[in-house]
């Protein structure tokens, strides 16, 4: 049987070699199996983002591109509840146009900047625990050295992951598909969570979401087989 995924990524200030790099990684991605269809937002940019996103698409059906401007600045990775609204407001119409087609099966967060091999989506999916689950890789920073979404990912507790090494996590945790309150960066989730109008929030984002789902009785993982890098 195949899976339709619908895969969204947001951009901004993203012209040149992000979005090239973007594009190869998209293209040697794995997809046996499944049909995928990418949902592409831009918001703020000052560059060429949204005409290169536009380029991308041009004459490719699965490709859906979306601009919007927020007037929020840009800032950097920083919690702050101004970054937060711009991305939920570049964010979520895309969802609402993942919900509007109706299609998919499964829905995929992959941020725009991060290097992952070719085999996430294939991995991410074996993984899952049941049809109730929705799961994340882990990302490492600087070659493994610290793990990147200190953020995004909380223990059962609550708890922010460490920003230690992969060495660590792997003498502490799992490397099976284990149990978290939150997870960020790259989320694999069934498409009834979008289905149902969960949506990010203004003030957590995508842990938000994550947070809506698991009210709704989906279950969160992150996958500690599964690797992904923030350059």
């Amino acid at each position: 049987m195949t899976v339709n995924v619908a895969i969204f990524s947001l951009f901004r200030d993203s012209a040149g070699a992000h979005i090239e790099r973007y594009k190869r990684q998209m293209a040697a991605i794995d997809t046996t199996g499944f049909n995928v269809h990418w949902y592409l937002g831009e918001g703020d940019s000052t560059d060429a983002t949204y005409n290169q996103l536009c380029d991308y698409a041009d004459g490719d059906n699965r490709i859906t591109v979306n601009t919007v401007t927020t007037g929020i600045r840009r800032y950097g990775s920083e919690v702050s509840l101004e970054r937060f609204k711009c991305l939920a407001l570049t964010a979520n119409p895309l969802l609402d146009a993942i919900m509007i087609d109706g299609w998919a099966d499964y829905v995929m967060l992959v941020e725009s900047d991060l290097i992952f091999e070719a085999d996430l989506l294939q991995r991410l999916y074996a993984n899952l625990p049941d049809k109730n689950s929705i799961i994340a890789p882990m990302i490492w920073i600087d070659s493994d050295t610290r793990f990147y979404d200190i953020w995004g990912f909380r223990k059962l507790n609550g708890q922010p992951f460490l920003p230690f090494g992969r060495a660590w996590y792997a003498d502490k945790m799992p490397v099976k598909p284990f149990e978290v309150s939150a997870i960020g960066s790259v989320v694999l989730m069934p498409a009834e969570v979008i289905y149902s109008g969960v949506r990010y929030t203004l003030e957590e984002v995508i842990v938000g979401l994550v947070k809506q789902a698991a009210a709704a009785g989906y279950k969160i993982y992150a996958d500690g087989s599964t690797h992904v890098r923030h350059p």
